[in-house]
């Protein structure tokens, strides 16, 4: 069963976040373990919010434990973090969000009248 991990971060400045986003760009491909996904959305001028979903809870575990050496060294630049990790909703029942969630863009873009629709 898919296993996620969603980390809340917020950093000391904007320069902080810039530095470690650029560090873990270059940092992690060589040396996380292959996730099913992996994203990092900037939430604000000095947070992100990054998802990682993993194949299993053991890759979800394995994962943490590397990441530690990635904050050993970058870790001065992060004011907090929140950490949430579990397993996955089904996928049927995101399919179905999914649906609901395009079709609400819809009515929404009709309503006003969108020219790309």
């Amino acid at each position: 069963m898919p296993y996620a991990r969603i980390i809340s971060t917020e950093f000391k400045s904007e320069q902080d976040l810039e530095i470690a986003v650029i560090a873990w760009k270059k940092w992690y491909p060589d040396n996380m373990p292959a996730s099913l996904s992996r994203h990092i959305v900037r939430t604000g001028d000095k947070s992100t919010m990054m998802t990682s979903v993993y194949e299993n809870e053991e890759l979800l575990n394995e994962a943490q434990v590397i990441a530690a050496q990635w904050w050993e060294l970058y870790g001065h630049h992060v004011y907090e973090t929140i950490v949430f990790d579990g397993p996955t909703i089904d996928w049927a029942l995101s399919k179905c969000a999914l649906i609901i969630i395009l079709y609400k863009i819809c009515c929404f873009a009709k309503f006003y009248d969108c020219p790309a629709l």
